[in-house]
């Protein structure tokens, strides 16, 4: 059964490439979260066979460059570039210097527009994202090896109330999302309105199952106590006639005593029902009952 992750980039594959400008976004964003991205080469690596057909199609349409594409181990594939002139080409197109190091910084120029900024989010995810399935608890990761890199994506995020955090492993910088809505505005923001739903969809049937549990401990919590209520009337009625107090009582306390242990598990509104008064006033009588029976013990102490 394929991952949630897996279903995410799913649904991210069927988004249509139509701008150059949103390819070159989208490329951007999985280059800064790949294998290898430096002038010497370009490796793009991924287990998701749609995120590989699609990465390929990208750098033609952005770059005009066609990677080898080779298959591995555990249905893993591998996207190379080498071609110095190609590279250089990449490098320029994503604001770097083709003949210079390469410092993985974030060059906010190329995301000024709303949809290439919601193509380079889609590329971030394809290349270094991952989230959990939704029967669990909300949790999206952005992985790097690039901590500066990953402050500024982080920043680039907050400016878009995409509430996220930072945490440093000992190989990488994950930036994490755990807020649901957030989680499911940068599914939307990406093009995976689909995934959000099926968040949102979670969300709600959890509201529902911890309320139902809710009132379930409630029941159960109230039935405890009715029945712990019912124990002790039945002990007091017990005491009053073992003492001879209760045949000496009006006929409204008697009957409602008789009730009482004729009906052990009946609750207050059903033996209100049996004696046709209130259920105030039952209670009321029961009280009594438990007060005569606490007086006539301590009398006979």
């Amino acid at each position: 059964m394929p991952s949630f992750s897996s279903e995410v980039k799913d649904e991210l594959c069927r988004h249509p490439i139509r701008k150059s400008c949103c390819a070159v976004a989208e490329s951007y964003g999985i280059l800064l979260f790949c294998h290898t991205f430096s002038r010497s080469e370009i490796r793009v690596v991924s287990s998701h066979k749609g995120f590989a057909e699609r990465c390929a199609a990208l750098f033609q349409r952005a770059f005009h460059v066609t990677p080898a594409i080779t298959s591995g181990k555990g249905g893993r594939t591998t996207l190379l570039i080498t071609d110095r002139d190609e590279i250089g080409r990449i490098m320029v197109k994503c604001g770097y210097d083709e003949a210079g190091f390469v410092s993985l910084h974030l060059n906010a120029w190329l995301l000024e527009k709303d949809c290439c900024l919601a193509s380079f989010l889609r590329g971030v995810f394809f290349s270094g994202g991952s989230i959990v399935a939704p029967e669990k608890k909300c949790h999206l990761e952005l992985t790097s090896s690039h901590a500066a890199l990953c402050r500024e994506i982080s920043a680039l995020l907050m400016e878009h109330d995409l509430k996220n955090g930072i945490s440093h492993r000992t190989t990488s910088t994950v930036i994490y999302i755990k807020a649901g809505e957030s989680i499911e505005d940068f599914l939307t923001l990406c093009g995976a309105p689909l995934s959000a739903m099926k968040l949102m969809q979670e969300k709600m049937l959890k509201a529902i199952r911890n309320n139902i549990n809710r009132q379930n401990n409630f029941a159960d919590a109230n039935l405890d106590k009715a029945i712990d209520a019912s124990f002790g009337q039945r002990e007091a009625i017990r005491r009053l006639r073992e003492t001879g107090l209760l045949q000496t009582l009006e006929p409204g306390l008697r009957e409602v005593a008789r009730l009482r242990e004729e009906n052990p598990a009946a609750s207050l509104a059903e033996l209100a029902q049996m004696a046709d008064i209130s259920r105030s006033g039952l209670y009321h009588r029961l009280r009594k009952l438990c007060e005569l029976a606490g007086a006539g013990s301590s009398k006979k102490g």
